[in-house]
């Protein structure tokens, strides 16, 4: 494409002041063919502002789910479908969580179980939520609720 700007990437974003969607493209303009285009900053759209954002249930991207009102924020759900897939691979290990006494977490189970740790993997949290402590039955029923809420939204 000599001589024309070519448009590459679309980013959904959030800032503190609402949803936008990004437009980055590669200026070829005074480019020889075979050399190397540079990205350039493009333009930025707000779909939403933050008051708007505010009141949303739930964002879709292209008919599917991407976030989801979790308390007071939005959660992306691609990291609770990550838990989820975690959960349903292999032999379950809920049983010996479950066994566990006082405030013994899982950092107990993968001390004695040195299998365990090969196959823990580190997912970075967006969300207090995706981290919460269940000590109590209350806990426990909040989060319950709150996976069955999603559930039904995929």
């Amino acid at each position: 494409f000599p001589g024309r700007s070519v448009l590459s990437d679309l980013v959904l974003s959030f800032g503190d002041d609402g949803l936008w969607l990004e437009f980055d493209y590669y200026d070829s303009q005074g480019v020889a063919e075979g050399e190397t285009l540079r990205r350039r900053r493009g333009w930025r759209a707000q779909l939403a502002t933050a008051g708007e954002l505010a009141s949303a249930s739930r964002v879709d991207v292209d008919g599917a789910t991407r976030w989801m009102r979790v308390g007071d924020g939005l959660v992306d759900v691609s990291r609770l479908e990550d838990v989820r897939a975690s959960l349903d691979d292999g032999p379950s290990d809920l049983p010996a969580l479950a066994a566990l006494e006082g405030d013994a977490g899982g950092s107990a189970l993968l001390a004695r179980r040195e299998e365990l740790g090969r196959r823990v993997r580190l997912v970075e949290a967006t969300h207090e939520l995706e981290v919460a402590d269940v000590d109590t039955p209350d806990d426990l029923e909040r989060i319950e609720t709150l996976v069955r809420d999603w559930e039904e939204l995929v």
